[in-house]
């Protein structure tokens, strides 16, 4: 009677440990792999799903040839793989989204001056998240042919503006 609810038990953990290795892999993968939401490199999202893949052929064909030799291999399996995974999970995770950083290069200061300067009086209102104090004057483009409005911001929206221009806040 032991034997048969210890065998039992055993079964319930390896099949836990193998459901927490399996999620361990999703999870690093997945979460340090937003590429698809940004839309900007696709193939480190397909190189670790194909990675993943890898992964569960691989396990799978080793759990049915160590089935063949003992079911207590099984165990033992899982668990040496769900503390590899345990371990390895921090490390991978932070090198693959080092590696899609590395991707994504940042403009320098200069340049990001040259573009505030080059939009600064000329923000829609209407696209803004706060309310401004503006001055309006209209302009006629002629090459357009049709009027345009020149906004002067007050301090605290150029000061708002230059810190979101320059990642130190988010809206």
């Amino acid at each position: 009677m032991k034997k048969g609810i210890l065998s039992v038990l055993l079964l319930l953990l390896s099949a836990l440990l193998g459901f927490g290795s399996f999620f361990l892999v999703v999870n690093v993968i997945f979460s340090s792999s937003n590429t698809l939401v940004s839309g900007r490199n696709t193939t480190v999202f397909f190189k670790n799903l194909l990675f993943l893949v890898m992964i569960l052929v691989g396990y799978g064909l080793l759990l049915m040839w160590v089935k063949k030799k003992r079911s207590f291999l099984i165990i033992l399996l899982n668990v040496a793989l769900f503390f590899t995974l345990l371990f390895s999970a921090a490390p991978l995770s932070l090198k693959i989204s080092s590696l899609q950083m590395d991707d994504v290069p940042a403009p320098n200061l200069e340049e990001r001056l040259r573009i505030y300067d080059e939009v600064k009086e000329k923000i829609i209102v209407s696209k803004l998240p706060y309310e401004l104090n503006v001055v309006e004057s209209e302009e006629y483009n002629k090459a357009d042919k049709y009027k345009i409005s020149i906004v002067l911001i007050n301090k605290r929206a150029q000061l708002e503006f230059k810190a979101q221009m320059f990642g130190l806040i988010r809206v």
